[in-house]
Parts: structure tokens; sequence; C-alpha cells
């Protein structure tokens, strides 16, 4: 994270923070105790804005470069994590894998009723975003049950897919995020900040915000095998095209019909960097697949001559934000939309590499 140092609200008020880190259009900073702050990132004079659209990037090249090693909240998560098989907790084989960008810390247990009702929907959660988004988080299940066979039961009769922890549950370092009442979900970064938990101000109120908050920043994750996204493009304002997004949506309840995916902002400008404006213009067509959240998943080249571009068009097409197709029974759903683009390719992207 970058040092302590002032930053300029647009109101002009200075405070003294540290940037822990930046998705979407939110930020997250630690003040000189150690306080937690965040929010949008337009609550900052423009200058500090577009230090918090540097930093991350600068971090974001850093990591796909692989030029940084397993943080500290890593290396600890995997000296305690045990994967459950055959009804024991084994250590796991680290050499392959990819250090996630987010953390759930759950804390839990069979004999806790509200556990048993909350638990199902967090598995759920776990098994659908670790298909679409891969490596980019994991779970960490801290037990409070009364010993190490009823933990492994809790663990199998849930169908829990993600790691446990019972040797070291007690420790001072996973104490300190597991809070006075279960169940408990925190929701942390690579390196242990904390970025939602089940607590707010001190006052318990439960894991499902918590779960909705990982939810909400896989959004910003890349979900293939490439570099993480974090922040907007710079001129694009996500508070804007969110509210125009619900704006929409609720406009499509309100009639009661169905309606097909449609952009909510300009997206050419987000494939400048492919283009070359003293080249030929070209015509092509992509299919752009659609998340029930209006998140880019997947492109796909229609023309033969281009398809070897389908990943760079992914990649420049992160960003775009749909307003999702919403169905007669007024809920969001999975949809694809073909796309006319004509734009000035640069030369080395007209032919296939090699």
């Amino acid at each position: 994270a970058a040092e302590l140092r002032e930053w300029t609200f647009q109101n002009g008020d200075v405070r003294m923070l540290s940037l822990e880190n930046a998705y979407g259009d939110m930020a997250y900073f630690s003040d000189k105790k150690g306080n937690p702050l965040s929010g949008p990132i337009t609550m900052f004079a423009d200058a500090d804005q577009a230090e918090i659209v540097y930093w991350s990037r600068q971090r974001d090249k850093a990591f796909t470069a692989g030029d940084t090693a397993p943080s500290d909240f890593t290396r600890q998560f995997r000296k305690d994590a045990r994967r459950l098989r055959d009804g024991r907790l084994a250590r796991e084989d680290w050499s392959e894998q990819v250090e996630p960008e987010f953390y759930g810390i759950y804390t839990s247990a069979g004999w806790c009723g509200p556990c048993r009702r909350f638990t199902p929907k967090l598995v759920q959660t776990y098994d659908l975003y670790k298909t679409i988004h891969q490596g980019r988080f994991e779970v960490l299940f801290c037990s409070s049950d009364e010993n190490l066979g009823e933990m492994i039961e809790y663990m199998e009769k849930e169908e829990m897919a993600w790691y446990g922890n019972w040797a070291k549950r007690k420790s001072d370092y996973w104490q300190d995020y597991q809070g006075n009442g279960i169940p408990n979900l925190v929701i942390v970064d690579r390196n242990g900040y904390v970025l939602k938990s089940s607590y707010v101000g001190g006052e318990y109120t439960g894991p499902n915000e918590a779960m909705n908050e990982l939810t909400r920043l896989l959004a910003y994750t890349n979900p293939g095998s490439g570099g993480r996204l974090s922040v907007p493009v710079p001129g694009v304002d996500m508070g804007k095209l969110r509210q125009a997004i619900r704006e929409k949506q609720e406009l499509a309840l309100a009639e009661g019909s169905k309606k097909a995916l449609s952009l909510v902002h300009n997206p050419k400008a987000m494939l400048a960097a492919m283009e070359d404006p003293d080249a030929p213009e070209v015509s092509l067509r992509m299919t752009v697949s659609i998340s029930e959240l209006g998140v880019v998943t997947g492109v796909r080249i229609e023309d033969d001559n281009y398809r070897h571009l389908d990943e760079q068009f992914y990649k420049a097409t992160l960003l775009w934000q749909f307003m999702p197709a919403v169905g007669q029974n007024g809920e969001t759903h999975n949809a694809n939309a073909i796309l006319p683009v004509r734009m000035k390719l640069k030369e080395a992207l007209l032919s296939p590499p090699g």
C-alpha cells in the first residue's frame, strides 16, 4: 500500500491517509491510527482521483508481470488452511495455485441455527463464483464447533468445498477477524485489509452484506487468466453509470415488459488503445456475453479474419457496462449481444501472431 500522505477531498478537506486498495469506483484507506476509511473515488479532488487510478494500474501491471510475491496474509493462509479430503483435513499443494485477490474468513459452527441457515447461501455463492472467477478468491472456515469431528461433519453435510482451519483457529492472527458473534463473514484483500465484515461500527449486522460485497468486488476482476480489473477508465463516471442502470431497470420493471441488452455509455473510447488514426477503417461483428449483472464475461469475433482478436477485444471491453436483459418476470438474466464495430485497427493486430 502507499505511504501515509495528504489526500484532498472535493470539499477542500485534507486528511492524512494511506491508500490500501481500489476496486471499481471504491477506494480503501487507513488513517494514521490504522482506522479504515472507504468511499467512492469521486469524493477526492481530481488530482487525487488520477493518483488512485495510476497507483492501481501500477499494482496490476506488477501483478500480471509476475513481479509480486505472495503477501504475508497469503503465506499465513497457506500455512494454516486445510482441504477436506476423505473425511480429514489435509495440507494443500500450493505450487500451482494462483494467489487470490480476495479472501472470505467465515466463522461458523454446526450447532448454530443462524449459521446453518446462512451457510447454504455461501456455499452456493462460492461454487458459482469459483467457476466464473477461478482463483480470484478463496474462503477459510474458522470453526467454532466443539471438536474437530463435529467440524468435519458440518463441512461434509453442507458440502463446503473451501478450506478449513481447526488447529490454528484460536490463534491471535485469526481471532482478529472472527468477532464476537456467528455466523461471521469478513472479506479481506490479499494483504488482509478488511473490505467488509459482519460488523459495522462494532454492531453485528450479519454476514449477508459481506457476501454481497464479495460478489460486487468480483465484478471488478478479470475472470480469465489475464490481469486484474481494478478501477474505471478515466472519464467514465461510474456513479452516474450505476444510477442510469438502476433507472433503466426500474423503468423496465414498471412496464413489465421484456427489455433487451443496451449499453449505458459510449464504449468507443475504451477501444482507443487498439486503434491507429492513420490506419484504414475495418468493419467487424462481435458477440458479447453479458451476465445478469450487466458485466462482460466473454467476447467472440464473428469475422474469421479477425477471430484471433477475441482475447484482445475481451480485455478491452471488460469495463463496458450494460443494462442487463430483463425478462417478463422482472428478473435480469444472462444474454448475448451482437455488436457491429467500425474502427481503425493497428496494423500489428490485423494478422494472427506467428
